[in-house]
């Protein structure tokens, strides 16, 4: 078989340029897939930092805040579901025997990020209003900021409760108060020490 040879006006000058074309771009692809290889690494190395830092974050919120008060065996995840201030409140009454601290709760619901709010005084106020206007809450004395929720019925305190609970000396006074973490509560279900 004859071997066809190129017969072109391109002389060996010129196919050494094309050549030295050619081998330059291979070189400048090469140090872009460099720059991007090094690129995706570092973004890679943020991607697993901003992961772990996620981690940190969610293992704080799941941990009790002693910031909530008497509301401090929860966490802001606990009233994800709620779509009103009031919802929370009740959800937050339920999983605490029936009541609430305003301003433990007005943290606690701020700390979701759900309700636009300057600070948690805004949240405390919005609620002190809304409560008082309900039918569904009862204010339990003057100037406590404590609210009992009317629709509890549990006669047991949930479990997750406060442990450390105990009468205080109101004496026979009733509802009867008990102080938990550092705060007076009135008692709505039955509180065992």
């Amino acid at each position: 078989m004859p071997t066809e040879s190129f017969s072109g006006n391109i002389g060996g000058y010129d196919l050494i340029k094309t050549m030295q074309h050619w081998e330059n771009a291979a070189e400048e692809l090469q140090r872009q897939l460099s720059d991007v290889q090094q690129r995706l690494a570092t973004a890679q190395r943020n991607a697993q930092g901003c992961r772990a830092a996620m981690e940190l974050c969610k293992q704080l919120v799941d941990e009790p805040n002693p910031a909530y008060g008497i509301h401090g065996h929860l966490n802001p995840g606990d009233v994800d579901h709620c779509k009103t201030q009031l919802e929370a409140a009740a959800e937050v009454a339920r999983q605490t025997g029936g009541i609430i601290k305003l301003a433990d709760l007005g943290k606690l619901l701020y700390d979701t990020g759900r309700w636009k709010a300057a600070d948690h005084n805004s949240i405390k106020r919005s609620l002190h209003g809304q409560f008082n206007m309900s039918d569904d809450w009862q204010k339990e004395g003057e100037r406590t900021g404590i609210y009992r929720l009317l629709t509890y019925t549990d006669e047991s305190v949930d479990s997750k409760w406060p442990e450390q609970s105990s009468l205080s000396d109101d004496g026979d006074a009733w509802p009867p108060t008990y102080r938990a973490n550092g705060e007076t509560v009135v008692a709505v279900g039955r509180i065992t020490a």
